[in-house]
């Protein structure tokens, strides 16, 4: 009776130690899929205007990506490059990256930060020179090849609209490699060029209230990544979305395995020395 109890005792410790790492914390990332993207981020001249709100459009722009980099996984689930065009393109690295023109495996918070400071780095140089967005767009077609073969792929194009090139021939050569186009207008549409944006796109985001929290839109993103089921309620317990629970299993993984080896030979040595 007493190796039952044990028993009994032993589950219920163990069914508590799982429910807590499943559980998780609010550093475990929601997203439940893969991707490779490319985000493109316009520093032309007409991004040095004012949006309206005392910075400039370039300012919104990268301050918007920072929130994003912010809120992106960092267990290797996202590959991620930056490139910012104008009359030509820079692709955004940092001391000690990896060789330039390459996507980065977003697998700790410390690629992350460094990223971020490289582009706080940068908005100290104003925008300025003509927009090539045709060959910005080809130069991230080119990037995406260096990821994943097993992945989508984005391109998330932030900018104005206003361009002094044709950009339809790369769009069109990066949909014929099944690249997806989200775009993020930030500007004037009385001005700017926000139609263009909205026919090259396959997702189609318009700012142009200075009101707007640019970071949480940018944010936003990843629910069209990644979309997240409604958490559902059963028996009065919120269950979390399909996506979520199975981040945190594979994140924990290794941890779940250990715990439930380290109860089973705990038991059978109870049990042998009760014998």
């Amino acid at each position: 009776m007493r190796r039952l109890a044990f028993f009994i005792v032993l589950i219920a410790m163990a069914a508590v130690a799982l429910s807590a790492l499943i559980a998780g914390s609010a550093e475990i990332c929601p997203q439940g899929c893969n991707a490779d993207i490319v985000i493109l981020i316009d520093r032309s001249g007409t991004m040095a205007a004012d949006f309206g709100n005392g910075s400039s459009k370039y300012e919104v722009a990268v301050g918007g990506v920072i929130d994003f980099l912010n809120s992106t996984c960092t267990d290797g689930r996202f590959w991620i490059g930056i490139i910012e065009f104008m009359y030509f393109t820079e692709n955004i690295t940092y001391l000690g990256s990896p060789s330039n023109g390459v996507l980065f495996n977003i697998s700790s918070e410390s690629v992350v930060q460094s990223l971020i400071s490289r582009l706080e780095a940068r908005m100290i140089i104003p925008p300025v020179g003509l927009s090539m967005m045709g060959y910005a767009i080809g130069n991230a077609t080119n990037m995406l090849s260096t990821g994943r073969d097993d992945v989508d792929d984005y391109i998330i194009l932030v900018s104005d609209g206003v361009t002094h090139q044709d950009p339809w021939s790369q769009v069109d050569n990066a949909r014929s490699k099944g690249i997806k186009i989200i775009s993020v207008f930030i500007g004037d549409p009385r001005v700017d060029n926000d139609e263009l944006l909205a026919d090259i796109s396959d997702i189609f985001i318009n700012i142009s209230d200075p009101s707007v929290d640019v970071g949480s839109v940018l944010t936003g993103i990843y629910n069209q990544i990644c979309p997240v089921r409604t958490p559902v309620l059963v028996g009065g317990l919120i269950v979390p979305n399909d996506n979520e629970v199975e981040a945190r299993v594979a994140h924990r993984l290794p941890t779940l395995i250990a715990i439930a080896l380290i109860f089973i030979v705990s038991g059978y040595i109870v049990y042998r020395s009760n014998s």
